[in-house]
């Protein structure tokens, strides 16, 4: 009896990676004696597993800046980045300053990235008293095998404070 070793090479593609799994299968075959009579081997196979590391980084800029008014209409851009191994899917994007934001991405390949999304929000008088808007969003999708993956993304727009007070006097002379 003899015995053969073959090996070769493969490389792992992200339909791969998604699957979360390779399998190969391999059989051999040759002919034997004079006749040629061909002889194969059951077919054999092995999987092994791939390790996934789903993740989204979520980013925000604010446009329309600096704040000096109260009802300034800020836009804000919240760009979603594939910084994992997966696709992920079913991407949906919220965030609480801007409850009215309504987008979602429907699929995102690893190092990729989308920032269609975007809203808009009118600054108010206590964002003006507090100093500052801290706004955050999340983008939360799923992995090819149903895992959610999610991240947060924060921003703090910080308002300059110009505290003034005008006082106006007004007499009045009455000469009774």
């Amino acid at each position: 009896a003899e015995t053969v070793v073959c090996t070769a090479d493969y490389n792992v593609t992200q339909a791969d990676l998604d699957a979360g799994f390779v399998t190969n299968q391999a059989y051999a075959s040759t002919t034997y004696g004079a006749a040629n009579v061909p002889v194969a081997s059951p077919p054999d196979s092995v999987t092994v597993s791939a390790v996934q590391d789903p993740q989204l980084n979520v980013t925000k800029s604010a446009a329309t800046l600096p704040i000096v008014s109260v009802g300034q209409i800020l836009t804000y851009t919240i760009n979603v980045d594939n910084t994992g191994d997966v696709t992920t899917s079913d991407i949906t994007v919220t965030d609480p300053l801007i409850p009215s934001l309504s987008c979602t991405i429907a699929s995102l390949a690893p190092g990729f990235a989308d920032s269609s999304c975007a809203g808009t929000y009118a600054v108010t008088q206590a964002d003006f008293d507090a100093g500052a808007i801290v706004n955050t969003a999340t983008a939360s999708g799923v992995t090819p095998q149903g895992a959610p993956v999610a991240d947060t993304g924060n921003l703090s727009t910080p308002i300059t404070q110009t505290p003034s007070m005008e006082l106006l006097k007004c007499v009045v002379f009455n000469d009774e």
